[in-house]
C-alpha cells in the first residue's frame, strides 16, 4: 500500500484534474492519492472524477482555501 502525493497548489482547472487522472492510472489496489489544491473548482472536479470511477475519497479543508483530498484505489470485486 503506497501513498502518492500530488501538489497542485496554485494550479487552476483543468490542470489539477488532468494531473489527478494521470496519477490515478498509476495506483494499484490499496494505494492512496493525496492531492493538495487551493482551487475550489478543482475540488469539485476531482470529487466527481473519484465518484464516477469508484474511488472512495475524503476531503478536508486544511486551512482557509486549501483542501486535501485522499482518494483510495479500491480492490477488485
Amino acid at each position: 500500500m503506497t501513498v502518492h502525493e500530488l501538489d497542485v497548489l496554485g494550479e487552476a482547472c483543468p490542470v489539477p484534474l488532468w494531473r489527478a487522472k494521470e496519477q490515478l492510472k498509476k495506483l494499484k489496489p490499496g494505494d492512496s492519492l493525496v492531492i493538495l489544491t487551493d482551487f475550489p473548482r478543482a475540488v469539485m472536479n476531482i470529487m466527481d472524477l473519484a465518484d464516477n470511477q469508484g474511488y472512495p475519497f475524503e476531503v478536508t479543508e486544511t486551512e482557509a482555501g486549501v483542501w486535501r483530498l485522499v482518494l483510495k484505489c479500491p480492490y477488485p470485486k
